[in-house]
């Protein structure tokens, strides 16, 4: 091969793998930057729905609790957080960081898609409860407003997920959870578990492994500092407080 045709191959190929680089929509600068936006974007939506956490059980969130909580880079999750706040999302005060009106309606959003979801899975698949909530964690990234809307529409616009948490309206409205956590009532109390807290994991797996589920009767014959026991469908329940404290019960009255 003599030298022209060598520079022509030469600059054939440069021109190939400038085009495969940029080729529009397709090109491998796009397919990574569009990848970037969206883990920018999940991370983004995980902080709002941190915070709104934080804000609904009346704790501040500190950034260094952000960082401790989300593994990734330090330097690119301040980079977020400025990001946010400039557009309104957040606002901050020293080391404490809180949602504005905006950033609460965008991470209701994002709730609504994620209990939606596990409400989704929980009634028309057959993944396991212990798959529900991570499936959601994924999946509510990626459902678009109007696919949030229609898949309500197709479960008939519950008002409550599996774990009876409540499901935010599309503008935003939710309902209460009735009743207070298990180790809030005295002995002979008697109820109906109104809610279990999926978070912590660890905590939400043994409660699940107990066999307890929403609609469950209880009747409280043991409450003290070391552990709460009752029984529930003829069963014999041990539980340490901090493990009953995620399961909510409403009380029954007696002639219920």
């Amino acid at each position: 091969m003599n030298r022209h045709a060598t520079a022509l191959l030469v600059f054939f190929i440069i021109c190939l793998g400038i085009y495969l680089l940029f080729r529009p929509g397709r090109g491998f600068y796009w397919v990574i930057k569009r990848s970037f936006q969206q883990d920018n974007k999940i991370i983004i939506e995980d902080i709002l729905k941190m915070l709104y956490h934080a804000e609904d059980n009346s704790e501040g969130m500190k950034v260094n609790s952000i960082f401790d909580r989300l593994n990734s880079n330090k330097k690119h999750l301040l980079d977020i957080l400025q990001k946010i706040e400039s557009e309104g999302l957040i606002n901050s005060s020293g080391d404490i960081v809180k949602l504005s009106n905006t950033g609460r309606d965008y991470a209701l959003k994002i709730i609504r898609a994620h209990r939606l979801w596990e409400k989704y899975l929980s009634e028309e698949t057959g993944y396991d409860k212990l798959e529900w909530h991570d499936r959601a964690e994924h999946m509510e990234h990626h459902l678009s407003e109007e696919d949030t809307d229609h898949l309500a529409l197709q479960l008939g616009n519950p008002r409550f997920d599996p774990h009876g948490d409540p499901i935010p309206s599309s503008k935003g409205e939710m309902h209460k959870i009735a009743g207070k956590p298990l180790p809030s009532f005295p002995v002979g109390t008697v109820g109906k578990i109104t809610h279990i807290e999926d978070e912590p994991e660890i905590i939400y797996k043994q409660i699940l492994a107990e066999g307890l589920h929403i609609g469950s009767q209880v009747k409280i014959v043991e409450a003290n500092e070391r552990r709460i026991k009752f029984h529930s469908v003829g069963e014999e329940y041990i539980l340490a407080p901090i493990v009953a404290a995620n399961i909510t019960i409403e009380e029954l009255k007696k002639e219920e």
